[in-house]
């Protein structure tokens, strides 16, 4: 699952994390599913934080490059 969540949670790469991204960190941990983000700020001109990512449950974090 692919998208731009909107939700702010360090475990992804935002700055701060809000009451969306909590949930969606429960959800995500309780599901045993893992993370994939560049690691990257979605939009560089804002004050950086990082909203899209995706998730997935058999894919392992090592297999993924990022290329711009």
């Amino acid at each position: 699952v692919a998208g731009d969540f909107n939700a702010k949670h360090s475990a992804w790469g935002s700055r701060l994390i809000n009451s969306t991204g909590k949930e969606l960190f429960r959800a995500i941990t309780e599901s045993n599913c893992n993370i994939h983000s560049s690691g990257r700020p979605s939009d560089p001109n804002k004050i950086p934080d990082l909203l899209d990512f995706f998730v997935s449950k058999e894919l392992r974090p090592l297999t993924l490059k990022w290329k711009d």
